[in-house]
């Protein structure tokens, strides 16, 4: 399995408790976020990760390289040169080195879930695009799927009441579906993608059912850092805890 990590935006919700860093360099004890993601995409089966990075890129890069080799998948980097893509421009600019069908997730999330799932439910629907998601109620974040009946429906930008399910934050994609149906520009949001994909009903559904984690703004970098501490950052025992669950 290849995983995508969409870890090139600017970081500015955390800027007060950044430092000046890059989200995927926050500590998250004595690791790196970064560090700790791939780690556990490596628990996960996944063999490849493709590192979508812009902003402070040469930061990212190399503490990523200074990481030990044995724990985390093998790294490609995939770069945006001229100014910031967003997530669907830099998917685009990193399909190039993507396998046939790949799981993207985002810098800024930590996940309890496991990705061979997601990949085996991929295969076996033959949707272009499946999406994890969860039952919200607008708990966590606003909800932006509606789900019923094998009908999925996200609209992130306008979401509605009858929208009680959130993205999760882990997809997979078909890359011969992106290369046919991607705009022909550099720079766009992966949400439209999604929004037009869903309506025409090239979106599967995974469903989830434990809370999602990200360190997109102070209190959900503390509630992450809070929920790994009790676990004393062990990422085998949560996977562990998380395959008896399923």
């Amino acid at each position: 399995m290849q995983c995508l990590i969409l870890a090139g935006g600017l970081g500015t919700r955390v800027k007060e408790i950044s430092d000046g860093r890059p989200k995927a360099l926050l500590p998250i004890g004595t690791k790196t976020f970064i560090q700790v993601q791939l780690e556990w995409l490596k628990i996960g089966g996944v063999e490849s990760v493709v590192m979508a990075i812009g902003h402070q890129s040469d930061e990212i890069r190399k503490h990523i390289e200074s990481l030990d080799i044995k724990k985390i998948p093998n790294i490609i980097y995939s770069t945006e040169r001229n100014g910031l893509l967003g997530t669907g421009g830099a998917l685009k600019n990193a399909l190039p080195v993507l396998w046939n069908d790949f799981i993207v997730s985002y810098g800024d999330s930590f996940l309890l879930i496991d990705p061979r799932s997601v990949f085996w439910t991929h295969e076996r629907n033959k949707y272009p695009i499946t999406m994890a998601i969860l039952e919200n109620n607008n708990r966590h974040d606003q909800s932006n799927v509606f789900y019923k009946d094998d009908t999925l429906i996200y609209r992130k930008s306008n979401p509605t009441k009858e929208m009680t399910f959130i993205d999760y934050g882990m997809m997979v994609f078909n890359k011969k579906w992106c290369e046919e149906n991607f705009p022909n520009k550099e720079h766009f949001d992966l949400a439209q993608i999604l929004e037009t994909a869903s309506a025409q009903k090239f979106v599967g559904p995974f469903l989830v059912e434990k809370p999602f984690f990200e360190i997109g703004t102070p209190s959900g970098y503390l509630r992450t850092q809070q929920f790994l501490s009790d676990y004393n950052y062990d990422l085998e025992q949560i996977s562990h805890e998380i395959a008896n669950d399923q």
